[in-house]
């Protein structure tokens, strides 16, 4: 089962790869960034495929530190 749907399949492999990698990020089935770093090494990664996505055309990405 897919966690990110709404993604391609490409997008969603990056950024799985990205919040392993990351280690202080996630994204939410509902495609809210989440971060207990707001300088964490991959935070621009995550948000750059998120924000090249299709299913966030026209919208904001919305980051939340937890």
């Amino acid at each position: 089962m897919r966690r990110y749907p709404q993604l391609s399949t490409v997008d969603e492999e990056t950024l799985n790869a990205l919040c392993r990698d990351d280690g202080y990020t996630v994204v939410t089935p509902e495609l809210v960034v989440q971060t207990s770093n707001p300088n964490a090494p991959n935070l621009g990664g995550i948000i750059d495929v998120l924000q090249g996505s299709a299913a966030m055309l026209g919208q904001s990405i919305q980051v939340d530190e937890v």
